[in-house]
């Protein structure tokens, strides 16, 4: 039983360790992404699942269970840029609103055709690769 708990877990990092690799590694990761992201499989991802991603997204990042995440946490997700734009009560951290409004912000940013949808074409710009890796 305890080996069975160390494979799985062992599998569990692998696939943790590979998701962010398929996103940004490979050419198809616009397509994996809109896949990833789009549980209404209609081939688009829209602000509503943007936003549900990335609150997932953030409940993993925030380590310690406090309702933010600093620097630290953010760290591989968040530019130093789009951290302090993103903290405007400037307290070295980020609430899950502002998180979201991060998201918002680069989700508006990579749909030039304001059709509140993101394609995978969309999420190939440099705001959707932005906006991907605010959602893993």
């Amino acid at each position: 039983m305890i080996i069975d708990r160390k494979i799985a877990a062992g599998f569990a990092l692998s696939a943790l360790v590979a998701l962010p690799l398929a996103f940004t590694s490979n050419p198809g990761f616009a397509a994996s992404a809109v896949t990833a992201f789009d549980p209404d499989k209609d081939g688009t991802v829209d602000l509503a699942e943007a936003k549900a991603a990335a609150s997932a997204a953030f409940d993993k990042l925030d380590k310690d269970s406090d309702g933010t995440i600093d620097s630290k946490e953010a760290k591989g997700h968040v530019s130093k840029s789009q951290f302090a734009a993103g903290d405007p009560d400037s307290d070295k951290t980020l609430s899950k609103d502002e998180y979201l409004a991060i998201v918002e912000s680069l989700f508006k940013a990579a749909d030039p055709d304001g059709d509140g949808t993101l394609s995978a074409k969309e999420l190939k710009s440099k705001a959707g690769k932005a906006l991907v890796k605010l959602l893993k």
